[in-house]
């Protein structure tokens, strides 16, 4: 064998070794299967984005509220019910056994929710620690957000209610931030209204605000 040949498989067997040195540096043996380090912060987190995608949709379903009400309710109200309901789904949601860990310990959840004109963000504490052997990390820090423009919905919401509009014209709601949107009126329930957000996606469909004017 010549030295070039002995020189380049000497080259490839040092980069495999380096790899190998790699993948054991950022993973961590939890049970009996190798997860990455951050497997339960991203797990953690997904439930966080399931859990504000389910509230978005109830809120848009059920005229502004968690559960249905006959009247809008005021942002903050709004907010603290959708945080109480974000909670109790990322908490059913975590189910940490699932990650064949035995020992994760969870404290309780404090979320709060911010409805911003592009986005909803939730930024939500809970202590959790994690040991495995040697190993050990803790947690308590997790955010999530959600491309969701409801503040902009819900405040043309409440300019078409505030003005008590029989005949809705696209233009009369005067925001920037919903700009592209479509607004439908059904005609077997003419006090029913939906706001089509055509630039928010919740899952695979457009975001949909519907209440009562």
């Amino acid at each position: 064998m010549r030295k070039g040949q002995v020189t380049v498989f000497m080259l490839i067997g040092i980069v495999m070794l380096l790899l190998v040195m790699s993948l054991i540096f950022m993973t961590t043996d939890l049970g009996n299967i190798i997860f990455p380090k951050d497997i339960v912060k991203d797990h953690v987190e997904l439930c966080m984005t399931d859990a504000l995608e389910c509230t978005l949709f109830n809120i848009g379903a059920n005229n502004g509220n968690i559960e249905f009400n006959q009247r809008l309710p005021l942002l903050d109200e709004l907010e603290t019910s959708s945080e109480a309901y974000f909670s109790n789904y990322v908490q059913k949601c975590e189910n940490f056994s699932q990650l064949k860990a035995t020992n994760i310990s969870a404290g309780d959840i404090q979320a709060s929710l911010a409805f911003n004109q592009y986005e909803v963000l939730a930024e939500m504490t809970q202590p959790i620690d994690v040991k495995q052997a040697e190993q050990r990390r803790y947690y308590d820090k997790f955010y999530a957000k959600v491309p969701v423009r409801l503040k902009a919905a819900y405040d043309a919401a409440v300019n078409i209610i505030g003005h008590n509009l029989t005949v809705i014209d696209k233009d009369f709601i005067n925001t920037k931030y919903m700009e592209d949107y479509e607004i439908k009126v059904y005609e077997n329930n003419p006090d029913i209204v939906t706001i089509i957000d055509q630039d928010s996606v919740l899952g695979t469909d457009l975001f949909r605000f519907s209440f009562i004017k």
